[in-house]
């Protein structure tokens, strides 16, 4: 079994893995480029296989190779640290396995397979102009389908549970496996993704509902998001879950938090539960003022909120490491 590496992977095993892998070894690739908020450092290994077939041979060799493996979708509710990933190869399936096959309909009933590194705003422009209907929710949500899965991604009152059927997901190995939903410990913003496993596709059933129909409730939820979130500007998406029965942007708020700053890091002063950064922010920066807000409102309400971002880097490896199951 893996362990947590504790020094940078070696030019040999770069070198290895490029030999084998020709075309889909980068190294020292920008995280802030690939993430929607647009701080932190580099990945020394950066892998793009270029379908699920190379993906598990590529995983099979990563863990011959005592390599652990760090999966990124489209980068929206990350923040990676100023250090970057120097000690785990940082695997991209966002760039070629994104397909999205051809639905089948049976009793009004819409089943589609997808591939994880289908971006959601491409999934929700295929599945509006066909007229499947379930995902309007997700208008305006940025990130991949695998990322949704694992997050549980929600709003308007839907999770992303309640349209899915089964997980395909890869192992430290490079063996496939398929999880009914019901399989899967889901809940709150918590995918239920069983430990060690990475997502490479998913099937989700909808409804046939009509393209103008599902384009009008697209736009609503589009405006209710222009309207009370920060917009064209960089930020993670929500960085605490919200707390049963409150909502963690109230809380930021009333505690006196809006528009507070570390750096070129600021509370949003629409929306206290996003941070918003402008150029020349620095991962410590968010870091920092996640830090002080989550102290604000222990010190107002005796709470403590849970952070809904994934910190990435190699500071945070034993939380996210693929193929590592004793440390997920």
């Amino acid at each position: 079994m893996l362990t947590n590496r504790q020094i940078p992977i070696s030019e040999e095993i770069i070198r290895i893995l490029d030999r084998e892998f020709n075309g889909q070894v980068r190294k020292n690739v920008s995280l802030a480029d690939r993430t929607t908020i647009r701080v932190g450092g580099t990945a020394r290994l950066y892998l793009v296989p270029m379908d699920v077939g190379v993906l598990q041979r590529l995983l099979h060799r990563l863990r011959d190779l005592a390599v652990p493996v760090l999966p990124l979708g489209a980068g929206a509710n990350v923040v990676v640290a100023d250090s970057g990933v120097t000690r785990a190869a940082v695997i991209s399936l966002v760039e070629h396995i994104h397909d999205i096959d051809e639905p089948t309909i049976s009793n009004n009933r819409v089943k589609v397979d997808v591939d994880s590194g289908v971006r959601l705003s491409s999934l929700l422009q295929f599945c509006q102009e066909r007229g499947y209907g379930g995902l309007e929710f997700l208008t305006g949500i940025p990130g991949s389908a695998g990322g949704a899965v694992v997050m549980n991604a929600g709003a308007f009152g839907r999770e992303f549970s309640d349209v899915l059927l089964k997980v395909i997901t890869c192992d430290g190995q490079g063996n496939l496996q398929s999880w009914a939903r019901e399989q899967l410990n889901s809940g709150y913003r918590r995918g239920g993704i069983p430990l060690g496993q990475l997502v490479v596709g998913l099937e989700l059933q909808l409804k046939p509902v009509s393209p103008e129909k599902i384009e009008k409730q697209m736009t609503e939820y589009r405006q209710i998001r222009r309207q009370k979130q920060p917009y064209g500007v960089p930020s993670a998406g929500s960085v605490f879950k919200n707390p049963p029965g409150d909502y963690a942007g109230r809380l930021i708020e009333a505690a006196g938090c809006s528009g507070w700053r570390c750096g070129r890091a600021q509370v949003s002063r629409k929306h206290a539960n996003f941070i918003t950064t402008e150029p020349g922010a620095t991962a410590a920066d968010v870091f920092a003022l996640i830090a002080r807000v989550k102290e604000q409102v222990r010190e107002s309400f005796s709470l403590v909120l849970e952070e809904e971002i994934i910190r990435l880097g190699d500071e945070y490896l034993s939380a996210w490491v693929v193929g590592e199951e004793e440390l997920l």
